[in-house]
């Protein structure tokens, strides 16, 4: 599968982390927060990231420039329906998530991969929020989302061979190795 573009749940620290990791491997990203002015302050902050990583010699400045042209912050959710893949990384937090899931269901069609980022919740009560619980899978990105090389994939009772082979050929088109995990507390 081509990813062109990812959609991503939630502006924080690890939401930001996947979108630089996701738009520096070339793939367009559309990162949603609850509000305009919250997209504004993810933006500002991976700015200042990404400079932060510029003084360190960590990228280039034509890297950054790049990541950044990449990567699209908005507070209106409808605009993560033309996403290929969605990833949610909201806070850690089970009733948060399930909403975030069902708002997910409503909004995009029903081909679209859910992927929710968590180390400990049950992916399969995450899923089932979904309405498409054959379609969400569990990814636990670690940080540093840039460095770290690890993804663990974790399936839901439902998760559909398909959706698992869709989530493994993501990871590693970011140039992560995915590890399979059962679903319990805390997995690897």
């Amino acid at each position: 599968m081509e990813f062109r573009k990812l959609g991503i749940v939630g502006g924080g620290m690890m939401g930001r982390s996947i979108a630089e990791k996701v738009a520096s491997n070339g793939i367009d990203v559309v990162v949603h927060e609850v509000s305009d002015e919250a997209a504004e302050r993810s933006r500002t902050e991976l700015v200042a990231s990404l400079d932060e990583e510029l003084r360190k010699w960590g990228i280039t400045a034509s890297e950054a420039k790049v990541i950044l042209s990449r990567i699209r912050f908005t507070g209106d959710i409808a605009a993560l329906a033309e996403a290929d893949m969605l990833i949610e990384a909201v806070t850690e937090d089970l009733e948060t998530k399930k909403k975030v899931m069902g708002a997910l269901g409503r909004t995009c069609p029903g081909d679209r991969v859910f992927l929710t980022n968590t180390s400990t919740l049950s992916i399969t009560e995450i899923a089932a929020a979904s309405g498409r619980p054959d379609r969400v899978l569990g990814v636990h990105f670690l940080p540093p989302v840039s460095r770290n090389p690890i993804v663990e994939v974790v399936r839901g009772i439902e998760t559909s061979d398909e959706t698992y082979g869709t989530a493994m050929e993501l990871v590693r088109a970011l140039d992560k190795t995915p590890i399979e995990v059962f679903e319990y507390p805390g997995y690897v």
